[in-house]
């Protein structure tokens, strides 16, 4: 509340809180003031703020806007020379009433009144080389003062082109008793006896303030907190308030010409989007592009991690594993992740791995698994069907894919290139396989079944390998030379017929 003694006697229906005198507030400015016409600037630096150097309204949604062509509207407690005229209020403030002040602006009825965060815009204009006194601000809704009050605009003197915007706060001097303080920011270069759109951008870590829609300055100090957030809302208004400056006055009457005033409160943060990743697919040796998308953009950073795992195919045969973070900056909706597959000359089936997502920031998982699928481009090469006879038989096989049958007696097969079948029946007795590759080669077994299959390590004239024995008792068995038991699977080298 401004020092009574600083001020003439007031009318009775004027409350002292909404004279806002501004020599109280601004002691540079004040007649008496050896810096007349001149206040420190507090420093602000715009090239590192995050605060768009342009004003985006579209991230606000109107709440009221007057134009005053057919009242005052929101602007209900009004005092001094205040009227309406062809859709403009005009506020004066003459020499002849010893330079009263003059104001209008919302009413202040307790700390949830007015507005609280949100976009505050007044397009005004003053008289060419007027001196100080007209001002736009936001008000303490407690209508108690000193308090939160931040003033969009205020003339510092007779200059157009010079003004500043002020942020006050209540403190207390060496005693304890509660004073004023406040923090100026000067602007230049804006003519004032020109219309100009002042914006005020309160939100709840900072205050940024527009000029014609260009960022003038923005602070994160001394930001008061809204009634929502356990503080107080403001009360929109303007004015004039000459007398203490009367010495600087420039002719018979100061006057304040507003076109419009307006509140906007900020849109709701939209919701973190979700995150998926889609299947992908590639012919082997080439590339599988995995794409991670977000459902919609977003205002700030989004981070996921991701990881391969094995399927049917192998990490380190058959595709290079991965792993790490993607990070989608504001507005980014998508990302790739790109896995190596390897090229090999076996006749396989399609073979398949998965990338997955875990540990969202700044989005929830959708979809947080996708399949890659490994094409196969190896042709098999015919082979020869190759038959033994009841006798020892020495069998050997093609590049191709060959099918060789032993019959009775103790033979002995070489399969070379190619996916081998080796078939056998129960009474062929003993039989040697000298090139069997797992997983690639099968033998085939007829009318016998798994349970009547096993098979153990062995060595046979100085050759280790693995000895399959099938059907009944230990007289019908085939040798595989060089294959360790541990590699051998009947559920994948063995056929059944």
């Amino acid at each position: 509340m401004p020092d009574p003694m600083l001020l003439d006697r007031l009318p009775d229906h004027l409350p002292e809180q909404a004279i806002m005198h501004m020599q109280t507030r601004i002691p540079g400015l004040a007649p008496s003031s050896n810096h007349k016409g001149t206040v420190s600037l507090a420093s602000t630096t715009l090239s590192d703020t995050p605060v768009p150097a342009t004003l985006d309204t579209s991230r606000y949604n109107t709440v009221w806007s007057e134009s005053f062509d057919s009242g005052f509207g929101q602007m209900n407690r009004r005092w001094g020379d205040v009227t309406l005229s062809n859709g403009e209020a005009i506020l004066k403030s003459s020499a002849a009433s010893n330079w009263a002040a003059a104001g209008m602006m919302q009413a202040p009825t307790g700390a949830s009144a007015g507005q609280g965060y949100g976009l505050y815009t007044i397009t005004a204009k003053t008289d060419p080389s007027e001196g100080p006194g007209p001002f736009a601000c936001l008000w303490p809704a407690t209508d108690v003062w000193p308090g939160p009050e931040l003033d969009l605009f205020e003339k510092a003197s007779q200059s157009n082109t010079d003004g500043y915007s002020t942020i006050h706060w209540a403190g207390t001097d060496s005693t304890g008793k509660t004073i004023d303080q406040y923090q100026v920011y000067r602007f230049s270069g804006y003519d004032m006896s020109q219309y100009h759109t002042y914006a005020m951008d309160w939100s709840p870590d900072r205050i940024s303030l527009y000029i014609d829609n260009t960022l003038i300055w923005t602070t994160t100090e001394h930001v008061p907190k809204s009634y929502a957030d356990g503080g107080e809302n403001e009360c929109f208004g303007a004015g004039m308030q000459p007398k203490w400056a009367a010495a600087q006055q420039n002719g018979p009457t100061n006057v304040l010409y507003v076109t419009s005033m307006s509140y906007a409160a900020p849109k709701p943060a939209p919701p973190d989007p979700t995150i998926s990743v889609a299947d992908a697919q590639v012919t082997e040796g080439g590339v599988l592009s995995f794409t991670v998308s977000l459902s919609a953009a977003s205002t700030h950073q989004v981070t996921v991690s991701y990881g391969t795992a094995n399927g049917s195919a192998v990490a380190g045969s058959d595709y290079t594993a991965r792993s790490g973070t993607l990070t989608f900056a504001a507005g980014e909706t998508s990302k790739a992740v790109t896995v190596q597959t390897t090229q090999d000359s076996l006749v396989e089936p399609d073979e398949t791995l998965l990338l997955r997502l875990s540990a969202p920031v700044g989005g929830t998982i959708a979809r947080a698994e996708a399949t890659g699928t490994i094409k196969n481009d190896d042709v098999a090469t015919p082979g020869r069907v190759i038959t033994g006879t009841s006798g020892n038989n020495w069998l050997t096989g093609t590049s191709g894919n060959d099918t060789i049958t032993g019959g009775r007696g103790n033979d002995t097969m070489t399969g070379y290139a190619g996916e081998d079948d080796f078939v056998f029946s129960a009474g062929d007795g003993f039989d040697r396989i000298k090139d069997f590759q797992t997983g690639i080669d099968d033998l085939v077994f007829k009318g016998l079944t798994a349970a009547q299959v096993t098979y153990r390590s062995a060595t046979y004239s100085g050759i280790s390998g693995t000895d399959v024995f099938y059907g009944s008792g230990t007289a019908n068995h085939v040798f595989l030379e060089k294959v360790a038991a541990s590699s051998f699977s009947v559920a994948r080298d063995v056929l059944f017929t």
